[in-house]
């Protein structure tokens, strides 16, 4: 049961501290000893009285709907109102738990979440339509790809290079300034921000393995989505000097409507829980206003990190009313992919490759306002933990 729930944990975007630190408190309260040892994509349990060990891999990412349902297994387990075969049982059903929305609702929502990101940049409205568009295509390729894992480890490369292909050729032909964000943009969610942070935050912690490991991913991921982008480019024969990063053409009023565009695409396409919509669209709103007040006397940087902060204290907060378990992370995620670390990564990586100062300069920031995040998580997490201890019962329950 503890390596299934390791493995839930794990696919619902704990860090290996987090995930733990809660296995180790419920095994204590349910009166277990056991022994946890955790990576990005295994775990091993043992059972330090019977010397039983148990092996899971995580091999993919929950949906905020997998998540939700992990937090309820998760509550139960701790209030002991279910056994231990019976959550067992439950986790290995929410692995393999068909999206409860249509494939085309799902799209839709991908596509909502490219066009409120280009809003969100307050980008011009010809940019905000090829968004959506491109957003369409890549959505509609991720939901036919589904949970498979070849799939999956080659979409992040595939969508960059098509999403990139379409873009240089549409500036190409129409002679315009090719802005290499809105190739990002529809791919936004598949760009390792959260690797890249949770990495920080492990590597912080003391998780060597982990943090290192989770790192090596994520930039590997970033340059071989940098290296579509390259590649989609040169079969234009674009020429890489005349790439700019985005420009904003829009009023302040429409970045505040992309946000909302963009938490409730984000919330279709990862089939959010009716019952979590309004908590989740606050807490987005929430975050993005805490990060445009703090621009206001703050770099940029620490902005994002004051952003992490405030957004993820606030999904502690609405988690701690159902209790305790991996809820908040669905809470947080949109909020998180909204403060675009990914993209800024990205954006680095692609003029570092095609030899582009003005925006290979941005791997500074990118780096800056990484750690600025990890450390802003770092401190909600202190203000406001995740879960606390329970007191132990008096004997193990009967499995």
């Amino acid at each position: 049961m503890l390596a299934e729930g390791a493995a839930a944990l794990g696919r619902s975007g704990y860090s290996t501290a987090e995930s733990r630190k809660l296995l180790e408190e419920i095994a204590v309260e349910l009166g277990y000893r056991a022994e946890i040892a955790l990576t990005p994509t295994t775990v091993v349990v043992e059972d330090r009285v019977s010397g039983t060990v148990a092996i899971r891999q995580i091999n993919n990412n929950y949906r905020f709907d997998q998540i939700d349902e992990a937090q309820v297994t998760l509550t139960e387990l701790r209030k002991q109102s279910i056994g231990v075969e019976e959550a067992t049982l439950s986790f290995l059903a929410s692995e393999g738990k068909a999206p409860p929305l249509p494939w085309w609702l799902r799209v839709f929502g991908y596509a909502l979440s490219s066009v409120g990101f280009a809003a969100y940049l307050r980008m011009g409205a010809t940019n905000v339509l090829a968004a959506g568009l491109l957003g369409f295509i890549v959505g509609a390729a991720l939901v036919l790809a589904g949970p498979s894992r070849r799939m999956s480890s080659l979409m992040p490369l595939a969508a960059t290079f098509f999403a990139a292909l379409a873009v240089a050729v549409a500036c190409h032909v129409m002679s315009l300034p090719d802005p290499v964000r809105l190739a990002a943009i529809s791919v936004v969610i598949l760009l390792p921000g959260g690797a890249l942070t949770t990495a920080v935050v492990d590597l912080v912690g003391g998780d060597m393995v982990s943090g290192a490991s989770r790192l090596i991913y994520a930039v590997f991921q970033l340059a071989s989505m940098a290296f579509g982008f390259c590649v989609a480019i040169s079969l234009v024969d674009l020429s890489p000097s005349g790439l700019t990063d985005y420009t904003s053409a829009a009023p302040v009023w429409v970045a505040w409507i992309g946000v909302m565009a963009f938490a409730i695409g984000i919330m279709l396409y990862f089939c959010m829980p009716k019952s979590l919509w309004i908590p989740s669209f606050v807490i987005i709103l929430v975050t993005y206003g805490a990060q445009s007040l703090a621009q206001i006397e703050l770099p940029s940087f620490v902005a994002s990190g004051v952003a992490a902060c405030v957004g993820l204290t606030a999904a502690l907060f609405v988690n701690s009313r159902r209790g305790s378990g991996p809820l908040y992370m669905a809470l947080f995620l949109p909020s998180f992919w909204l403060i675009v670390p990914g993209s800024l990564s990205f954006v680095a990586v692609a003029g570092v490759l095609t030899k582009d100062p003005s925006l290979s300069s941005l791997g500074g920031l990118a780096l800056l306002t990484l750690l600025s995040m990890a450390i802003g998580i770092m401190i909600a997490t202190l203000m406001y933990p995740a879960h606390s201890p329970k007191p132990a019962p008096t004997s193990p329950p009967t499995p």
